[in-house]
Protein backbone atom coordinates (compact mmCIF):
# COMPACT_ATOMS: atom_id res chain seq x y z
CA UNK A 1 0.00 0.00 0.00
CA UNK A 2 1.67 3.70 -0.92
CA UNK A 3 -0.03 6.48 0.42
CA UNK A 4 -0.08 10.49 -0.42
CA UNK A 5 -2.00 13.32 1.56
CA UNK A 6 -1.37 16.71 0.55
CA UNK A 7 -3.02 19.28 3.12
CA UNK A 8 -3.92 22.69 2.04
CA UNK A 9 -2.46 24.13 5.34
CA UNK A 10 0.75 23.17 4.68
CA UNK A 11 1.24 24.63 1.13
CA UNK A 12 -0.03 28.28 1.58
CA UNK A 13 2.41 29.94 -0.63
CA UNK A 14 1.10 31.69 -3.79
CA UNK A 15 2.00 29.92 -7.71
CA UNK A 16 3.82 27.11 -5.48
CA UNK A 17 2.51 23.63 -6.52
CA UNK A 18 3.55 20.62 -4.42
CA UNK A 19 3.12 17.07 -5.56
CA UNK A 20 3.39 13.51 -4.20
CA UNK A 21 3.06 10.00 -5.65
CA UNK A 22 1.28 7.04 -4.23
CA UNK A 23 3.31 4.06 -5.73
CA UNK A 24 4.00 3.87 -9.15
CA UNK A 25 -0.07 4.42 -10.14
CA UNK A 26 -1.61 7.58 -8.44
CA UNK A 27 -0.23 11.05 -7.77
CA UNK A 28 -1.37 13.94 -6.00
CA UNK A 29 -0.91 17.91 -6.35
CA UNK A 30 -2.32 20.97 -4.54
CA UNK A 31 -1.66 24.59 -4.78
CA UNK A 32 -2.75 27.56 -3.20
CA UNK A 33 -3.34 29.32 -6.36
CA UNK A 34 -1.52 30.98 -8.52
CA UNK A 35 -3.29 34.72 -7.30
CA UNK A 36 -5.17 35.79 -4.16
CA UNK A 37 -8.57 34.89 -3.59
CA UNK A 38 -11.55 37.60 -3.96
CA UNK A 39 -13.63 36.34 -1.68
CA UNK A 40 -14.01 35.62 1.55
CA UNK A 41 -12.02 32.99 3.00
CA UNK A 42 -10.94 31.77 6.77
CA UNK A 43 -7.30 29.60 5.44
CA UNK A 44 -5.38 30.31 2.53
CA UNK A 45 -5.99 27.30 1.45
CA UNK A 46 -8.76 25.03 2.15
CA UNK A 47 -8.37 21.98 0.08
CA UNK A 48 -6.92 18.98 0.38
CA UNK A 49 -6.09 15.76 -1.81
CA UNK A 50 -5.28 12.36 -1.16
CA UNK A 51 -4.30 9.25 -2.94
CA UNK A 52 -3.61 5.18 -1.87
CA UNK A 53 -2.48 2.63 -4.31
CA UNK A 54 -3.80 -0.26 -2.86
CA UNK A 55 -3.45 -4.29 -3.96
CA UNK A 56 -6.32 -4.26 -6.26
CA UNK A 57 -7.40 -0.88 -5.85
CA UNK A 58 -6.41 3.01 -5.95
CA UNK A 59 -8.41 5.44 -3.43
CA UNK A 60 -8.43 9.21 -4.63
CA UNK A 61 -10.42 11.87 -2.89
CA UNK A 62 -10.15 15.40 -2.91
CA UNK A 63 -11.73 18.18 -0.14
CA UNK A 64 -12.27 21.78 -1.23
CA UNK A 65 -13.07 23.56 2.24
CA UNK A 66 -15.49 26.71 2.43
CA UNK A 67 -14.75 29.00 5.77
CA UNK A 68 -11.56 26.80 6.95
CA UNK A 69 -9.68 23.80 6.87
CA UNK A 70 -11.75 22.08 9.40
CA UNK A 71 -14.61 20.02 7.03
CA UNK A 72 -12.11 19.11 4.28
CA UNK A 73 -9.59 18.02 6.76
CA UNK A 74 -12.25 16.25 8.97
CA UNK A 75 -13.36 14.70 5.83
CA UNK A 76 -10.39 13.39 4.09
CA UNK A 77 -9.51 11.53 7.60
CA UNK A 78 -12.38 9.93 7.44
CA UNK A 79 -12.54 8.56 4.55
CA UNK A 80 -8.63 7.40 5.08
CA UNK A 81 -9.59 6.13 8.00
CA UNK A 82 -12.31 3.98 6.53
CA UNK A 83 -11.28 2.97 3.14
CA UNK A 84 -7.43 3.85 2.98
CA UNK A 85 -5.73 0.65 4.73
CA UNK A 86 -6.14 -1.42 1.53
CA UNK A 87 -8.85 0.27 -0.62
CA UNK A 88 -11.57 -2.03 -2.10
CA UNK A 89 -12.69 -2.48 -5.23
CA UNK A 90 -15.61 -0.63 -5.17
CA UNK A 91 -18.49 0.23 -3.08
CA UNK A 92 -22.34 -0.15 -3.50
CA UNK A 93 -25.08 2.57 -3.58
CA UNK A 94 -26.00 2.50 0.15
CA UNK A 95 -22.30 2.06 1.11
CA UNK A 96 -20.67 5.19 -0.24
CA UNK A 97 -24.20 6.89 1.49
CA UNK A 98 -23.24 5.38 4.59
CA UNK A 99 -19.94 6.64 4.32
CA UNK A 100 -20.78 10.39 3.16
CA UNK A 101 -23.09 10.21 6.29
CA UNK A 102 -20.15 9.18 8.53
CA UNK A 103 -18.22 12.05 6.93
CA UNK A 104 -21.10 14.69 7.31
CA UNK A 105 -21.68 13.32 11.20
CA UNK A 106 -17.80 13.81 11.94
CA UNK A 107 -17.53 17.07 10.63
CA UNK A 108 -20.36 18.50 12.46
CA UNK A 109 -19.09 17.14 15.92
CA UNK A 110 -15.82 18.71 15.01
CA UNK A 111 -17.10 22.00 13.92
CA UNK A 112 -19.53 22.59 16.92
CA UNK A 113 -16.77 21.75 19.04
CA UNK A 114 -13.96 24.01 17.78
CA UNK A 115 -13.92 28.19 16.05
CA UNK A 116 -14.54 26.86 12.81
CA UNK A 117 -18.47 26.26 13.24
CA UNK A 118 -19.34 27.38 9.65
CA UNK A 119 -16.90 25.44 7.84
CA UNK A 120 -18.18 23.05 5.53
CA UNK A 121 -16.50 20.93 2.09
CA UNK A 122 -16.85 19.64 -1.19
CA UNK A 123 -15.98 16.39 -1.68
CA UNK A 124 -15.13 13.54 -4.20
CA UNK A 125 -13.66 9.84 -3.90
CA UNK A 126 -13.23 7.34 -6.22
CA UNK A 127 -12.08 3.82 -6.04
CA UNK A 128 -10.20 2.70 -9.25
CA UNK A 129 -9.22 -0.70 -10.42
CA UNK A 130 -8.77 -2.59 -13.61
CA UNK A 131 -11.58 -1.82 -15.94
CA UNK A 132 -14.15 0.12 -13.73
CA UNK A 133 -13.94 3.04 -11.19
CA UNK A 134 -16.56 3.20 -8.33
CA UNK A 135 -17.30 7.07 -7.03
CA UNK A 136 -19.20 9.86 -5.07
CA UNK A 137 -19.24 13.50 -4.93
CA UNK A 138 -20.91 16.02 -3.28
CA UNK A 139 -20.47 19.41 -4.65
CA UNK A 140 -18.62 21.22 -7.67
CA UNK A 141 -15.40 19.42 -7.74
CA UNK A 142 -14.73 16.81 -11.44
CA UNK A 143 -14.61 13.31 -11.12
CA UNK A 144 -13.14 12.66 -15.05
CA UNK A 145 -12.70 9.48 -16.86
CA UNK A 146 -10.38 10.35 -19.68
CA UNK A 147 -7.67 8.85 -22.08
CA UNK A 148 -4.49 11.09 -22.60
CA UNK A 149 -4.21 12.98 -26.13
CA UNK A 150 -6.81 14.92 -28.09
CA UNK A 151 -10.17 13.18 -27.58
CA UNK A 152 -12.04 14.99 -25.12
CA UNK A 153 -12.86 13.09 -21.58
CA UNK A 154 -15.63 12.65 -19.62
CA UNK A 155 -16.75 14.40 -16.41
CA UNK A 156 -18.77 11.86 -14.68
CA UNK A 157 -20.78 13.91 -11.77
CA UNK A 158 -22.55 16.69 -12.20
CA UNK A 159 -21.16 19.94 -10.34
CA UNK A 160 -23.48 21.55 -7.32
CA UNK A 161 -23.27 24.07 -4.82
CA UNK A 162 -23.51 21.82 -2.27
CA UNK A 163 -21.60 20.87 0.71
CA UNK A 164 -20.78 18.36 3.89
CA UNK A 165 -21.36 19.79 7.30
CA UNK A 166 -24.42 20.49 7.12
CA UNK A 167 -27.47 18.65 9.06
CA UNK A 168 -28.83 16.21 6.65
CA UNK A 169 -31.63 13.87 6.83
CA UNK A 170 -30.87 10.52 4.49
CA UNK A 171 -33.04 11.95 1.78
CA UNK A 172 -31.19 14.87 1.81
CA UNK A 173 -28.26 12.89 1.78
CA UNK A 174 -29.18 11.03 -1.18
CA UNK A 175 -29.79 14.31 -3.18
CA UNK A 176 -26.60 16.28 -2.29
CA UNK A 177 -23.88 12.67 -3.19
CA UNK A 178 -24.19 11.72 -6.79
CA UNK A 179 -22.53 8.33 -6.88
CA UNK A 180 -22.13 6.11 -9.82
CA UNK A 181 -19.82 3.13 -11.26
CA UNK A 182 -18.10 3.30 -15.06
CA UNK A 183 -16.26 0.93 -16.94
CA UNK A 184 -13.09 2.16 -17.85
CA UNK A 185 -11.42 1.79 -21.11
CA UNK A 186 -8.02 0.43 -21.35
CA UNK A 187 -6.45 3.90 -21.62
CA UNK A 188 -8.74 5.62 -19.82
CA UNK A 189 -7.53 7.81 -16.22
CA UNK A 190 -9.41 9.06 -12.80
CA UNK A 191 -8.45 12.69 -12.36
CA UNK A 192 -10.26 14.06 -9.09
CA UNK A 193 -10.31 17.83 -9.30
CA UNK A 194 -11.61 20.97 -7.28
CA UNK A 195 -13.35 23.98 -8.84
CA UNK A 196 -10.04 25.89 -8.47
CA UNK A 197 -9.51 24.18 -12.00
CA UNK A 198 -13.09 24.67 -13.58
CA UNK A 199 -13.27 28.22 -12.78
CA UNK A 200 -10.33 29.24 -14.28
CA UNK A 201 -10.07 26.91 -17.86
CA UNK A 202 -13.39 28.82 -18.78
CA UNK A 203 -14.87 28.55 -21.87
CA UNK A 204 -13.10 24.69 -21.72
CA UNK A 205 -14.00 21.89 -19.34
CA UNK A 206 -11.90 20.23 -17.62
CA UNK A 207 -12.66 17.39 -19.84
CA UNK A 208 -11.35 19.42 -22.89
CA UNK A 209 -8.28 20.30 -20.79
CA UNK A 210 -7.02 17.21 -18.92
CA UNK A 211 -6.41 14.57 -21.33
CA UNK A 212 -3.50 17.20 -23.01
CA UNK A 213 -2.03 17.31 -19.98
CA UNK A 214 -2.00 13.75 -19.30
CA UNK A 215 -0.65 13.16 -22.63
CA UNK A 216 2.23 15.83 -22.11
CA UNK A 217 3.03 14.44 -18.87
CA UNK A 218 4.28 10.82 -20.67
CA UNK A 219 2.80 8.51 -18.67
CA UNK A 220 3.87 10.39 -15.20
CA UNK A 221 1.28 10.11 -12.60
CA UNK A 222 3.05 12.90 -10.26
CA UNK A 223 3.93 14.49 -13.11
CA UNK A 224 0.55 14.80 -14.56
CA UNK A 225 -1.48 15.80 -11.37
CA UNK A 226 1.28 18.43 -10.83
CA UNK A 227 0.64 19.82 -14.83
CA UNK A 228 -3.13 20.18 -14.24
CA UNK A 229 -2.75 21.92 -10.92
CA UNK A 230 0.29 24.17 -12.96
CA UNK A 231 -2.56 24.77 -15.86
CA UNK A 232 -4.91 26.01 -13.42
CA UNK A 233 -2.68 28.58 -11.95
CA UNK A 234 -1.10 29.82 -15.40
CA UNK A 235 -4.39 30.36 -16.43
CA UNK A 236 -4.83 32.50 -13.92
CA UNK A 237 -6.27 30.57 -10.21
CA UNK A 238 -7.60 33.08 -7.88
CA UNK A 239 -8.57 29.82 -5.76
CA UNK A 240 -6.83 26.96 -4.09
CA UNK A 241 -6.58 24.06 -6.52
CA UNK A 242 -5.78 20.46 -5.97
CA UNK A 243 -6.08 17.31 -7.90
CA UNK A 244 -5.95 13.17 -7.56
CA UNK A 245 -5.89 11.14 -10.23
CA UNK A 246 -4.95 7.41 -11.58
CA UNK A 247 -3.56 5.72 -14.46
CA UNK A 248 -4.82 2.71 -15.93
CA UNK A 249 -3.61 -0.37 -14.59
CA UNK A 250 -2.89 -3.77 -15.83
Amino acid sequence: MQRAVLWGHDHVELGVTASEAAGDGAGVAISRGGFAKLYSYVDPNEDVAAAVQGRDATLLVVADGHYGITAPRVAVETVLAQLGEDPPPALADPEWLELFDEVNRRILEATAAGEQRQSATVLVCALVRPGSVSWAAAGDGAVLKCAPGAARGRQLNREAMRFMGHPMKPRALKQVVGRGNVALGADDWVVLASDGLSEFVIPERPSDVVPRLLFDALGQPESAARKIVDHACARGAGDNVAVALSAPRG
